[in-house]
């Protein structure tokens, strides 16, 4: 069942005060996120003007201001989250050679200047839009605010990668994974073409979500093969 506007806000919301600071306030497999941390951050550069779309606590966000040295700015709709991720940016202030700052935003209204980022991450936050129309604006939102040639990087469940983890499940004689992502409204390759040719900026990958956990679920059952490289704290 789809949830209402409304009742994803104050999902969220109760995931900001029950988790805190914890990487489990916006997933909580933490290896998938390690991977996801690890293959976004590798295309990151020193000097970038990144922003940080659906960054929740910021425990992402932290992670990419002390990989590389940028300025990095994250965004998210639940007031509650940035304040956690200010109390994570005063903890971690010493030890990072990014600037880092955190606010409230919209995805679809975002208050930034047209073209005034290198790279946009958005982090499974499509998903959460109650509809195709606000999950194609939010996209048309991340191409206004990009610099020509900047690079939009999507970790989002799409259903061709809940296609590949249902391959791979039946692989191991195991049921399919339910399409059960609290708005049950999964996106498309279908969408990326229109987008690209209408924007000045020509970069954009695209990290399926459901193949993160996937690649994570291999890993589990063969360690030597994980890509991830980073080693992050439980909390």
């Amino acid at each position: 069942m789809t949830m209402t506007v409304e009742e994803m806000f104050d999902y969220w919301k109760q995931q900001a005060v029950r988790e805190g600071e914890s990487y489990a306030s916006s997933w909580s497999d933490l290896y998938a996120i390690k991977m996801e941390i690890y293959e976004i951050g590798k295309r990151l550069k020193d000097g970038d003007h990144v922003i940080d779309i659906g960054c929740a606590n910021g425990f992402s966000t932290m992670h990419y201001a002390a990989m590389k040295r940028l300025d990095i700015k994250g965004v998210d709709l639940i007031p509650e989250m940035i304040e956690n991720a200010n109390v994570r940016k005063e903890k971690l202030a010493g030890n990072i050679g990014s600037h880092v700052e955190f606010g409230v935003g919209d995805i679809t209204c975002l208050e930034e200047n047209n073209a005034s980022y290198d790279v946009a991450i958005v982090t499974r936050v499509i998903i959460n839009l109650g509809t195709r129309d606000a999950q194609a604006k939010a996209l048309e939102e991340c191409a206004r605010i990009l610099r020509p040639g900047g690079l939009l990087l999507l970790s989002e469940a799409m259903m061709e990668g809940w296609r590949r983890l249902n391959a791979f499940r039946a692989e191991w004689n195991l049921p399919p994974y339910p399409n059960l992502n609290l708005t049950i409204i999964l996106i498309t390759n279908s969408y990326f073409p229109p987008l690209a040719e209408n924007s000045c900026w020509k970069k954009m990958l695209i990290f399926p979500a459901h193949t993160m956990y996937l690649r994570a679920s291999s890993s589990r059952c063969y360690p030597r093969r994980s890509a991830a490289k980073l080693t992050l704290p439980s909390r």
